[in-house]
């Protein structure tokens, strides 16, 4: 019997790995774990750091975020929406 194609290759588990890893740094990133350590990668999950403010409603134009990066919390009861105006206001 011929076993060879139900064998994985060194360079398959290696492959893998590294994307398996990468898919978790990925998710770190995208729920804040950095967020404390990294000033950068926390402007991405924060409402501040996209430019926004914590409102019970927002402004007509504004892009509205219900319950975005920390609105809704603790620090934020009530202003459940991250109101984030437009970049080039008309």
């Amino acid at each position: 019997m011929n076993k060879r194609g139900a064998e994985l290759t060194l360079n398959t588990i290696i492959i893998a790995a590294l994307v398996l890893l990468l898919l978790v740094v990925l998710v770190m990133i995208i729920v804040g774990f950095f967020g404390d350590t990294v000033p950068q990668f926390g402007n991405f999950v924060t409402c501040q750091g996209r430019g926004g403010q914590c409102y019970q409603q927002c402004q007509v134009g504004e892009q509205k975020l219900w319950r975005f990066g920390g609105c809704g919390g603790e620090d934020y009861l009530g202003a459940d929406y991250c109101c984030i105006p437009p970049e080039n206001p008309a």
